[in-house]
Order: structure tokens, then C-alpha cells, then sequence
């Protein structure tokens, strides 16, 4: 279950960016704004870095 009650700005402004980009390939059939849109919506729901998968989790302060 993804909790948004403590998401960061960052995660916010990527979810943003994320959705406008994929709404924007989506209106203009473009493939590569899709991807990136895709890309920025994965990585703030699932809190990922660029890094491989995992290992360099974008930490959120709170222990």
C-alpha cells in the first residue's frame, strides 16, 4: 500500500512532473515524453532512485 501522507516535496514535485508529462505524450502522441512521464510517476510512487533496483533508496529522514 503506498501511504502519500509522508511524501516529500521532491516525491510531490516528481508525481507532478510525472503526470504532466505522461498527460502531455498522451494529447500529443509522443512516445519519448511518455517514457520520461512514466519513468518520474515510477519513481515517486515507489520511491526509487536511478540507480539499480534499490540500492540507492532516496531516504526520508525518518527512522
Amino acid at each position: 500500500m503506498i501511504s502519500i501522507r509522508q511524501w516529500s516535496f521532491a516525491r510531490w514535485l516528481r508525481a507532478i512532473m510525472g503526470s504532466a508529462l505522461a498527460g502531455y505524450a498522451l494529447y500529443m502522441h509522443d512516445v519519448p515524453s511518455g517514457l520520461f512521464g512514466a519513468w518520474f510517476l515510477y519513481s515517486a510512487l515507489f520511491n526509487t532512485g536511478c540507480c539499480a533496483i534499490n540500492s540507492c533508496e532516496i531516504n526520508s529522514g525518518k527512522t
